[in-house]
């Protein structure tokens, strides 16, 4: 069994969710109106679990993990107790996983991110072409497309954030369900993973991945692109996907939705190039440092934890659904694939960075046995 000390924030944190989720469920139990679960929608599994027993599932699961992770923090030098919770995790990962899985997390992180990132994208845009001389023409017509599209339908954008709000702030409940769910979700597949950290076999694969990381990664980014090229296609007489009747907000928005899938392939893709290493250098104040690993590893794994959320039901309904009526939009939506393939590619990236710490020298990097770099750290610069 693997004695790898545990961390202790994350134990902590894990234990504080837990209870936080015991006590959510308890309330429940008393007060069945409450729950949010009562819409089926909102986890799979309760689509063959009553409430009630759906409640006493998560309850039953938030309790084992109250206990488990609240001993190892309170008695973090005693072994047995980081083994207890060694042991545990990846059980309670499964259940939490079963119990939670559902479309709408992924759902509220893709109207977030198509809200806030054409923001960012011209806050960076302006920066970078104030910072690099050479960039400065193509960047400024960018923005200077951009900005006129968002001055040109401004009444339909606000419109579309104005009732996206108002949905958020009608469904607050749900939201901090899940969100307390899936924080502690998270928190206990990061137990399973360090508990699994010095595993043979996960040695194994992790040196495996390495070595075969840019063709897990290219595979990886490969994953959201059939999503923002079919919404493309609603811009022109022949669009894929677009519902019957729909209106000049939806087109828009769902155009708008793509927007993150772009940046998740691109993103995807940083962790085989040079700025996923090493900031970039017009970046102000932070320009040419190194980027910390967690930077990559924690938004990627969420992002991969949510797809794979999303995979079960998504799967199911297309099992169900009548022959052909919903392969299209599985296909171009492959968030099994996606899902796994992301979570590999952090893997490998993970794993990498391990292997290549930069050291107080600033661009000479060495190995973790201390060796200069070989010729695979040359290539990927």
């Amino acid at each position: 069994m693997n004695t790898t000390p545990l961390p202790r924030r994350t134990t902590r944190a894990a234990a504080l969710a837990s209870a936080a989720l015991l006590l959510q469920c308890l309330v429940w139990l008393v007060l069945p109106d409450l729950n949010p679960y009562i819409d089926p929608h909102l986890a799979q599994i309760r689509t063959v679990l009553p409430l009630t027993a759906h409640t006493g599932l998560l309850a039953v699961l938030a309790l084992a993990g109250t206990v488990c992770a609240g001993i190892a923090a309170l008695r973090p030098e005693h072994t047995g107790a980081g083994q207890v919770v060694a042991r545990a995790a990846p059980v309670l990962t499964l259940g939490l996983f079963a119990a939670t899985a559902s479309m709408h997390g992924l759902s509220l992180a893709g109207y977030v991110v198509a809200m806030t990132l054409p923001f960012a994208a011209i806050a960076a845009g302006i920066v970078a072409a104030v910072r690099v001389p050479r960039s400065r023409w193509p960047l400024s017509i960018a923005l200077a497309v951009g900005i006129g599209v968002i001055v040109v339908f401004r009444d339909l954008i606000r419109t579309a954030f104005a009732d996206n709000l108002t949905a958020f702030a009608e469904q607050g409940t749900p939201i901090w369900a899940m969100l307390l769910s899936f924080t502690t979700l998270a928190l206990w597949v990061a137990l399973t993973v360090r508990g699994l950290h010095d595993a043979p076999w996960a040695t194994r694969a992790t040196a495996w991945l390495v070595r075969h990381r840019r063709l897990v990664t290219v595979l990886a980014a490969l994953g959201p692109l059939p999503y923002p090229l079919a919404r493309l296609t609603w811009l022109t007489p022949w669009p894929i996907g677009l519902p019957e009747g729909a209106t000049e907000a939806i087109t828009a928005w769902g155009v708008m939705l793509s927007l993150g899938a772009w940046m998740g392939a691109i993103l995807t893709l940083g962790l085989i190039l040079p700025w996923g290493e090493r900031l970039p250098r017009w970046l102000p104040r932070i320009g040419g440092r190194p980027v910390p690993p967690a930077a990559a590893i924690v938004p990627g794994s969420i992002v991969a934890g949510l797809l794979c959320l999303a995979a079960v039901p998504w799967t199911i309904s297309f099992l169900q659904a009548p022959t052909g009526t919903f392969a299209p939009y599985f296909f171009l939506l492959p968030m099994g694939y996606w899902g796994v393939l992301l979570a590999l590619a952090v893997w490998a990236y993970a794993g990498y960075r391990a292997q290549h710490r930069p050291t107080g020298t600033g661009a000479d990097r060495t190995s973790l046995g201390g060796a200069p770099n070989g010729p695979a750290d040359t290539m990927v610069r």
